[in-house]
C-alpha cells in the first residue's frame, strides 16, 4: 500500500495519463512545389525557403502555426517541401494558408500564399504556392 502523501502525487500524474492517452497525435502531411525563378538559385546566392502551414480561421489576431519547415539553399526549382502537422488541428470548413517566404542573403526576397478548406477528411494532400518578388 502506498502511504497517503504518495496517493496526492500518484493520483493526478494518472489522471493526467489517462487525458493525454485519449488524444493521440495524429500526423499527416502536406506536400507541395514552391516554383522559383532559375536565376535566383544559379546566381551563387545563400538562399532559405520557410515553408508554414497555417490556421487562419479565427478573426483577427496571430495565426496558429501548425507546421513549419525550412529549405537551405535548394538546387533546384521547384522547391519541393513536406509539412507535417497534427490531423485533430484541421476542423471541416476552417480556413488554412500555406505561406512561402524566400530570402536570398539574408533579406526577403519573395512571398505568397495558397488559401486552403479544412473538411471532414483534412486538407489536400497538395499545394503548390509561387511566391511574387518582394518590391525593395
Amino acid at each position: 500500500m502506498l502511504p497517503r502523501s504518495s496517493l496526492w502525487f500518484a493520483l493526478p500524474c494518472a489522471a493526467l495519463l489517462a487525458a493525454c492517452a485519449g488524444t493521440p497525435y495524429q500526423p499527416a502531411v502536406l506536400n507541395g512545389n514552391v516554383e522559383l525563378p532559375p536565376n535566383l538559385i544559379k546566381n551563387g546566392r545563400d538562399v532559405m525557403v520557410r515553408q508554414r502551414l497555417m490556421d487562419v480561421t479565427g478573426s483577427g489576431g496571430a495565426a496558429d502555426v501548425l507546421s513549419e519547415q525550412f529549405l537551405n539553399n535548394p538546387k533546384r526549382t521547384p522547391v519541393v517541401y513536406a509539412l507535417t502537422y497534427d490531423r485533430r488541428a484541421v476542423h471541416a470548413g476552417g480556413h488554412y494558408e500555406v505561406d512561402s517566404q524566400v530570402y536570398a542573403n539574408g533579406s526577403l526576397r519573395m512571398q505568397g500564399t495558397t488559401m486552403l478548406t479544412g473538411t471532414d477528411a483534412g486538407l489536400p494532400a497538395t499545394a503548390d504556392v509561387t511566391p511574387q518578388p518582394i518590391a525593395p
